[in-house]
């Protein structure tokens, strides 16, 4: 199959592209050339921006394309419009964030989602406050505007080799290190999806040409923080403790829930650690055994180096001193 990626040269992408090639398909990828361009060789690299160069598709057909960039309700618009006629399948990558606030235990395909004011449809700017909305409009646009068969994938958390959100890599880098470990809630669920699990999947998802909308995260079985923090310590084989804290202590001292310390979610929101992803099992989606994941991710990591800026978690200092406020705080419980 003839497959065109939009994108390709981030996270996500860079996987699917793999997966199509590892498929045997032909790969086009169109993307501004500014993030390693000559990573896949066997591919046709297309150069342009998709806010202004979508021109540059016009010369050719593909029977797939895979929107892993669309960031604005303007850019897929234009993109769905340069693109009806020329593809047979369009999956458009979005997110398990869409969903509306609070999210319900258990949550499926059905669950309402975020929504743009009309006044704000044609937004340029993508912000923390409208990222969710912003995507569900993306969303739409596909859904009702592109004019053969389309697939909107949600991903949940995204983890595995290259991921540099250092979200997952955080815990096998600390855990590594040894010694009294900072921990959140050990009954939290967590939910996250091997990259080369989604991607693979996103690839066939155009091969059958799925139709419909699917939330996508894994493992395949309920996972809670501690078993996985656990895996990770038997895997690396260390003398690692952990301390386990709670949400109040951690809120107190303003910790970012998913980026200060990876994984940790307050109770009143962990129901977006449980979404119901029946219908993309359905469809398919199988997730790998954890201790792969882990194992992969964590001789990936190995591989960067050590001064590489850290996107995510907490710095040794940083958790010495919750460490010794926390401690000092049980020292003073009465008995």
């Amino acid at each position: 199959m003839k497959i065109l990626v939009l994108g390709g040269t981030k996270f996500l992408g860079q996987h699917v592209v793999q997966a199509a090639l590892d498929r045997g398909h032909d790969v086009t990828l169109f993307n501004r050339g500014q993030s390693d361009p000559d990573r896949f060789p066997d591919a046709t690299l297309l150069i342009g921006d998709r806010t202004c160069d979508l021109d540059k598709l016009a010369g050719d057909r593909w029977d797939v394309a895979i929107d892993t960039s669309g960031h604005t309700p303007l850019d897929v618009s234009a993109t769905v419009d340069a693109l009806s006629g020329k593809v047979g399948h369009y999956t458009y990558v979005s997110t398990a964030s869409v969903l509306s606030q609070p999210v319900p235990f258990g949550a499926d395909e059905t669950a309402p989602v975020e929504e743009l004011p009309p006044c704000e449809t044609c937004v340029v700017e993508v912000t923390d406050h409208n990222y969710a909305a912003v995507k569900s409009e993306c969303e739409r646009i596909v859904r009702e505007t592109f004019d053969g068969p389309s697939f909107i994938v949600r991903p949940g958390l995204v983890v595995g080799p290259e991921d540099v959100s250092d979200r997952f890599t955080y815990w096998m880098r600390r855990i590594k290190f040894g010694g009294d470990v900072l921990v959140s809630r050990p009954d939290q669920p967590v939910q996250f999806i091997d990259v080369r699990d989604i991607a693979d999947w996103i690839v066939r998802a155009g091969e059958e040409s799925f139709e419909g909308t699917c939330l996508a995260t894994g493992p395949a079985e309920p996972l809670t923080l501690g078993e996985f923090l656990g895996e990770c310590k038997r895997i690396l084989d260390v003398a690692a403790y952990f301390t386990c804290v709670d949400d109040a202590f951690l809120l107190e001292f303003g910790l970012q829930p998913l980026q200060d310390l990876p994984l940790w979610i307050p109770r009143e929101q962990e129901a977006f650690m449980t979404l119901d992803c029946t219908a993309a099992r359905d469809k398919g989606l199988r997730c790998r055994p954890l201790v792969d994941t882990i194992q992969d991710t964590y001789e990936w990591d190995m591989g960067r180096p050590w001064d590489v800026p850290v996107n995510a978690g907490l710095t040794l200092d940083q958790e010495a001193e919750l460490l010794t406020t926390w401690m000092d705080r049980m020292d003073r419980v009465p008995a």
